[in-house]
């Protein structure tokens, strides 16, 4: 029996006290990215922030949300969509294994010495 996961989504509201200008730079701050990525996520739509939570994690995330001037809710995520990101994680795990793999088999391969022309290959000795 699995736990119930939260999502945090962001739809681009503010605090009522706060500049939209600085929260868009603690937001830049606390996320650890540029102000172009932070005004994609002001469009007005709502935004899926961070997937996938416990909820102790999700509160933390909410409340650093709040502390920064934005306005997040944590919602229930859907169990078939928790199914689906576990799969697309197994998925890019398996496809980044694969890629390590056929890049270490092509890594080790190295040239046929014996198809060199030196002094005792056949067609280079008298006859």
């Amino acid at each position: 029996m699995s736990s119930q996961t939260y999502q945090i989504v962001f739809s681009g509201e503010i605090a009522k006290d706060c500049d939209i200008d600085i929260v868009k730079r603690n937001l830049a701050a606390l996320f650890k990215t540029d102000l172009p990525a932070i005004n994609r996520i002001f469009c007005g739509q709502p935004m899926v922030i961070k997937r996938n939570l416990d909820p102790e994690h999700a509160l933390m995330y909410l409340s650093a949300i709040t502390q920064a001037g934005a306005v997040a809710r944590m919602e229930f995520m859907p169990m078939a969509q928790q199914a689906s990101v576990a799969i697309e994680h197994r998925n890019a795990v398996r496809r980044l294994t694969t890629q390590r793999r056929q890049r270490l088999r092509d890594e080790s391969f190295v040239p046929d010495r014996r198809e060199r022309l030196d002094r005792r290959h056949p067609v280079d000795s008298p006859k």
